[in-house]
């Protein structure tokens, strides 16, 4: 968000989405032996009318805040007619929001606690558990959290136009507490 806003010179409504899995809020057990991707979106706004930074631990209130409405609740009542209903609802709030000005939007996924490092397809453990594949520009502004091999650490694989990520490589807040393109060990 400091990067956006250092490029773009004003304060912009900052919209974060993050990725929630389904499994583990709803009480079903089809849900849990079945494959596949099961997720939806939740977000929080930040900025929309303040002329003011958003801590990052506001910021974080308003996350949990928002992912803790997905629950086996909202979930049973997006079936059926009222379910139409409340996505409606939620379509009309985003129009609204983009109508106020167009945001920065910022995606995010925890594929931490999910034990890649442990997976063996019959050639062993990976040495190295990452994101891959051309990055579109409908990835940018991403960021995927990802266990290290230890288990001591968080790695951020981030995606940002490159402006944005010239300007976060700089950043002497994100700087404490990053290493920005670290070395890759063969270990």
């Amino acid at each position: 968000m400091a990067a956006s806003r250092m490029i773009s010179g004003s304060f912009k409504p900052f919209v974060l989405a993050q990725a929630v899995s389904l499994r583990p809020r709803m009480n079903s057990n089809l849900l849990q032996n079945s494959i596949g991707n099961l997720f939806c979106w939740t977000h929080c706004v930040t900025n929309l009318t303040d002329q003011i930074d958003t801590e990052l631990f506001e910021l974080v209130k308003l996350m949990r805040k928002s992912i803790m409405t997905i629950d086996d609740e909202y979930l049973n009542a997006l079936q059926g007619e009222k379910g139409f209903k409340i996505i409606g609802e939620y379509i009309n709030q985003l129009e609204t929001m983009f109508s106020i000005e167009k945001p920065d939007v910022f995606s995010s996924t925890s594929w931490v606690n999910i034990k890649y490092y442990e997976l063996d397809f019959g050639w062993g453990n990976p040495q190295r558990v990452a994101p891959f594949g051309e990055v579109g520009s409908e990835f940018n502004n991403n960021v995927v959290f990802i266990e290290t091999k230890c288990g001591k650490g968080i790695e951020a694989w981030i995606t940002l136009d490159e402006n944005r990520m010239l300007v976060l490589e700089k950043d002497a807040e994100f700087l404490k507490f990053a290493t920005p393109n670290p070395e890759i060990s063969s270990l």
